[in-house]
């Protein structure tokens, strides 16, 4: 008799290969090589990764499931495993950690970076399509190769062994770099650079935001709420001109209070947060072979040189070379 799959789970942070084993011990399905496949009592779909280099790899979840499924992350001793989950479906996923719940989809908060000494609790829905691409990474590779001099709050908030939870949602410079990632048809090159260029970029955001908590201590949690959803309606909107009296009264503050808060949570003024959006727009747009004095027209720029100019200060390169890469 087929033992039948339980509605429930818990398990340490686990490396793919480690995980698959788990999974397939619980008759949740079977493992072919670097795929697990889900047995079709149990939902449709399959898990892939693939290993970059030794300690940093990628991961692609994408399945449906027959019935609801709680998931318990357990805490372990030292943080010696990271994981950035990117959630690029509408199916809403809860993640409950300590007291808080998280609702993560593609139209809200779509990015968590989590540690092995953390503690969460995933309700997974039935139905729903899911589609999950991450990234993880151990200690190891992270003390190998992503610090030298620079991001040093971070640094040191990653190298303790203090549960982390690092929310982002996904703006329109994520959707441009992960929109590339597929395991099944992207080649190895290009998820290798693709995954880099997304751990940087996230890393990035988050040195940005100035990690010490003393740094948002005196943000009432109402104003951070209002500022993710301002945050939310520039990213749906890259291309619409921002008005800074219109988003400070989008999200029920004075102009200096939100121009204030905004740079000290996000690292940068909103204009500086839209022009990176508007931007990002425009280099996928010359990666779809749009000319550059298309893409400055699209952008609003009247002024091709200053487009030029805008573009290199921020990507170290100048739109013409885009073209020629590609």
């Amino acid at each position: 008799m087929k033992t039948k799959a339980p509605s429930t789970i818990s398990y340490p942070l686990m490396v793919p290969t480690e995980w698959y084993q788990f999974l397939e011990h619980q008759h949740l399905g079977s493992i072919d090589q670097e795929t697990f496949v889900f047995d079709p009592t149990f939902g449709q779909g399959h898990l892939q990764y693939m290993e970059f280099q030794k300690g940093f790899w990628a991961q692609q979840m994408n399945f449906t499931l027959k019935a609801p499924f709680d998931i318990t992350q357990t805490a372990g001793t030292t943080n010696d495993l990271f994981i950035v989950n990117f959630y690029l479906t509408k199916a809403p996923i809860s993640q409950q950690i300590d007291e808080k719940i998280f609702e993560f989809n593609f139209d809200s908060i779509s990015i968590m970076l989590s540690s092995s000494t953390s503690i969460s609790l995933y309700d997974i829905p039935a139905n729903e399509e899911v589609k999950i691409f991450q990234i993880g990474f151990t200690r190891d590779w992270l003390l190998a190769n992503a610090f030298e001099d620079s991001n040093p709050n971070l640094k040191r908030l990653l190298l303790s062994d203090d549960p982390i939870y690092m929310a982002e949602n996904l703006d329109y410079q994520f959707k441009y770099l992960v929109k590339e990632m597929d395991l099944l048809s992207s080649n190895r090159l290009l998820l290798f650079s693709g995954s880099l260029q997304l751990l940087n970029t996230l890393f990035t955001k988050f040195e940005n935001r100035q990690l010490n908590s003393s740094q948002h201590s005196n943000i009432h949690h109402d104003d951070l709420e209002s500022l993710l959803q301002v945050r939310t309606l520039m990213d749906e909107n890259p291309l619409h001109p921002i008005s800074l009296d219109e988003l400070a009264q989008q999200s029920g503050m004075s102009l200096s209070k939100f121009k204030r808060y905004f740079k000290q949570v996000y690292g940068l003024s909103p204009y500086q947060y839209h022009l990176q959006n508007k931007l990002a727009v425009g280099l996928d747009r010359l990666h779809q072979n749009y000319s550059v004095s298309e893409v400055a027209f699209l952008l609003g720029y009247n002024n091709l040189s200053h487009f030029s100019k805008a573009f290199k200060k921020h990507y170290g390169f100048l739109p013409s070379n885009v073209q020629k890469d590609t």
